[in-house]
């Protein structure tokens, strides 16, 4: 019971940070747009875990495909997060780093993720 609160108060914040990435001014677009992408993968990997819990073990077909899916999703989402997340500190090193190329590990992580 207490883990569906969690999930619910977490969409939630994660549908917050979304409204406010937009609203403010102070961040670059293409930050933005990269916190959207986290955001968006965040909320699917929570919305996809609640209906994997809320329907496991069911023996409907319904229930079955539901499953199957959301863990799917579950399991898809966390290397999108990782790659947006690393899309995000590549920019944040670029700008505000002042660096002129990217660093070695990020893009092997990269192209690691990208496999």
């Amino acid at each position: 019971m207490i883990r569906e609160y969690v999930m619910f108060t977490l969409i939630g914040i994660c549908s917050i940070l979304i409204v406010f990435a937009f609203i403010t001014k102070a961040m670059p677009k293409k930050r933005k747009i990269i916190l959207f992408y986290m955001a968006i993968a965040a909320i699917i990997l929570l919305v996809s875990d609640r209906f994997a819990y809320a329907y496991n073990g069911t023996t409907t077909a319904v229930g079955a495909y539901i499953v199957r899916v959301s863990k799917f999703l579950a399991y898809a989402m966390y290397p999108i997060i990782i790659l947006t997340f690393n899309h995000y500190v590549e920019d944040l090193l670029l700008t505000e780093g002042e660096l002129e190329e990217v660093p070695r590990t990020l893009s092997i992580a990269k192209s690691i993720l990208i496999m």
